[in-house]
């Protein structure tokens, strides 16, 4: 056998473990510039589908510009367009505008959802409330408190005691909820909150069992509620409604059809005696007393009779006070002059039937100014939501339902024709119906095709005057 030098098995040696040294290190930097790839990627891909769920906010806020919110249609593209809103391609993204509530099957619904087919939680009695399905007197109690200003708890409602005594304490608001997710703080709603959108990650969820409502019952509950509704009601010649507190009555004759010369000034004389508080106040509306020189000479004769017999009286009072004596009957226990009927209650102008003809010109100005709350579109809210409202039940809804589907409801007053509508019934409903509707929920769902990512950016939308206004906004 030879002699081997051993340098050059150490030499082998150290080469061997260098390349093995390299090998790790250029691995290690390989999955390093792999991660920072994939992370670049990931970056790139949820900005991707952000700016593409933006582009279709602004999408729909340029659609509404242009739309016609006049008798609006659940079948007009607006509220439902596969074309439109579905999958809009937006460089290497695109965004989809989907409501949150299927049609029967499981279909999507690519478009806007309007808010005046919702109930507004801040407006909504307690007979609405409790109208619509699932709602529970803790729910509804719960609502009130939370909403009112006082600290007097409803039966089954709660007030800052309870929300004090919960493991992680909180005040109610007093006021008006600022969006319909609040209502996961308020009681006898979180459950019905946690059975739609069930959060694996709470500890209570496990504590409390399974789910106290049904998950499609509850989401279709909360997909009827809002608290952005307002509404500006043009009138039926697609003009600004009239100020009911002051119209003159030239202007009022010149814009309704068939309205007398003393119809109009019937509405003027009642309004000087006490402002129109809504538009309902029409069907108050009586007719003025006459006046002429011989009642207004009678009249004056009268007061001035009145006046020298209190004069009279307290004369003959003071005398008999000067003597000590007792008795006699002032001025207030005589018997007052005119008597009979009150003033302002003579024959009423308008029956109700003429009221629902004409109303929709009118409005009063805090309304004109600010927009109604919580007013519901007759054409576009679903069965269950025209069902709930005060003056309805099933049988009218029902029928409000088939005569959309046949044609639009033009008008509010158009109720009037209803089977089995009353004066009492009218009023009611009146005050929460419309046919128009101005804010709308925007669903926004982007996605990056070449990476994968989504992003969805929820808002409301307001159209006011040639504008689109952005009134909530929420991204996740």
């Amino acid at each position: 056998m030879t002699h081997r030098d051993p340098r050059r098995a150490t030499v082998l040696l150290l080469v061997l473990w260098m390349l093995i040294v390299l090998g790790v290190i250029g691995i290690s930097y390989s999955a390093s510039v792999h991660s920072q790839l994939r992370g670049a990627g990931a970056r790139t891909g949820r900005a991707e589908a952000y700016w593409a769920a933006r582009a279709g906010i602004e999408k729909a806020r340029a659609v509404l510009r242009l739309a016609d919110l006049q008798m609006l249609e659940l079948t007009n593209p607006l509220l439902s367009s596969e074309e439109d809103f579905a999958r809009q391609p937006v460089g290497r993204a695109e965004f989809s505008l989907v409501a949150p509530q299927p049609r029967a099957g499981g279909a999507p619904v690519h478009g806007l959802v309007d808010e005046a087919s919702r109930l507004n939680v801040n407006v909504a009695t307690e007979e609405t409330l409790f109208k619509l399905p699932t709602i529970t007197y803790e729910m509804m109690h719960g609502l009130i408190d939370w909403r009112d200003q006082d600290d007097l708890p409803q039966p089954m409602g709660a007030e800052k005691d309870y929300y004090q005594s919960l493991d992680d304490p909180y005040f109610p608001a007093n006021q008006g909820l600022g969006s319909v997710r609040e209502l996961m703080r308020v009681r006898g709603w979180e459950e019905l909150w946690e059975s739609a959108w069930p959060n694996p990650y709470e500890r209570y969820r496990t504590e409390r069992g399974p789910a106290a409502f049904d998950a499609e019952e509850a989401r279709e509950l909360l997909g009827w509620l809002t608290v952005w509704s307002l509404d500006r009601r043009p009138a039926p010649d697609g003009e600004e409604r009239m100020d009911l507190n002051q119209a003159s009555a030239d202007t009022m004759r010149q814009r309704i059809t068939g309205l007398s010369e003393e119809q109009a000034k019937a509405i003027v004389a009642s309004r000087e005696k006490e402002e129109f508080k809504t538009p309902l106040g029409l069907l108050e509306v009586t007719e003025p007393e006459k006046k002429d020189d011989k009642q207004e000479g009678e009249k004056k004769d009268e007061k001035d009779n009145k006046k020298k017999r209190d004069d009279a009286s307290r004369q003959r009072a003071q005398a008999m006070a000067a003597r000590g004596g007792r008795g006699g009957r002032g001025p207030q226990g005589q018997a007052q002059p005119g008597g009979g009927r009150r003033q302002g209650q003579g024959k009423k102008v308008f029956d109700w039937k003429r009221v629902a003809e004409i109303i929709d010109y009118f409005s009063v100005k805090d309304e004109i100014d600010q927009g109604a709350p919580g007013l519901v579109n007759l054409n576009t809210a679903p069965f269950d939501v025209l069902a709930a409202l005060p003056g309805m039940d099933e049988t009218r809804a029902q029928q409000i339902v088939q005569q959309r589907e046949a044609k639009p409801i033009e008008r509010p007053g158009e109720i009037a024709a209803l089977n089995g509508m009353n004066e009492e019934n009218f009023k009611k409903l009146y005050a929460n119906a419309t046919t128009t509707s101005s804010r709308f929920h925007v669903y926004s769902h982007g996605r990056s095709l070449q990476f994968g990512a989504r992003a969805t950016i929820e808002a409301v939308l307001s159209v006011e005057d040639d504008d689109v206004m952005v009134v909530y906004w929420r991204e996740y």
